[in-house]
């Protein structure tokens, strides 16, 4: 857990600054549950995939897509969001596509295009949800398993493109590989506006490995 001075500060900052979030725009599979349970630890309201009243927040943000002022309010509840995924048969929407909107509605954010290996994320992503993730995947695009990693690598590609397109020259965008960056490099990041501890990222991965 954060030291009591780091969350501290986290709590001041996030009240005198409530429109500085942080989104994790990568796909699920690629550390969201330890980038969530990191800012967790260090006192930062943090939101993975569901929220306290059980509804998916990808539900809830793309029904107020076309309207600024209802995703602002929608979102304000919390600073970190990840996992932005809704997944059935008959919808399946990556929710970490609408990174343009919330760029729009919160501009002074941080972006975190949390990344890995392609086909690490691809197995991960087979195995997801004891293969009930594959499943729906499946079913919703009338495909087989091939046909649906293909369809991932391509969203893959298509997504990693636009967004680093879209953030070029941004310094509060950063592309983060969990396969490969420090976390350390993460705490750097975001040190302008929130004190994290990176013991809280390592204690998760062990957590996670054990598993």
């Amino acid at each position: 857990m954060g030291s009591l001075r780091g969350y501290f500060s986290n709590w001041v900052g996030q009240r005198r600054s409530p429109d500085i979030k942080i989104f994790f725009i990568g796909f699920n599979r690629c550390g969201t549950n330890s980038f969530h349970q990191l800012m967790k630890g260090s006192g930062i309201r943090s939101v993975h995939w569901l929220s306290p009243r059980k509804e998916n927040i990808t539900d809830g943000i793309e029904a107020r897509l076309a309207d600024r002022q209802a995703l602002r309010e929608y979102l304000s509840p919390w600073t970190a969001f990840s996992d932005l995924v809704s997944a059935s048969e008959t919808r399946f929407v990556e929710g970490n596509g609408f990174f343009p909107a919330f760029h729009d509605a919160f501009p002074q954010s941080y972006f975190v295009l949390n990344d890995r290996d392609v086909e690490a994320w691809l197995r991960s992503r087979v195995q997801h949800s004891n293969g009930t993730f594959l499943q729906r995947a499946m079913a919703y695009h009338g495909a087989d398993k091939e046909q649906v990693l293909d369809i991932w690598r391509r969203q893959h590609a298509e997504h990693t493109a636009k967004a680093l397109d879209h953030f070029a020259g941004n310094p509060r965008f950063i592309h983060f590989r969990i396969d490969r960056d420090p976390i350390e490099r993460m705490v750097s990041f975001l040190a302008p506006d929130f004190t994290i501890s990176p013991s809280d990222w390592m204690v998760h991965k062990k957590s996670k490995a054990s598993a």
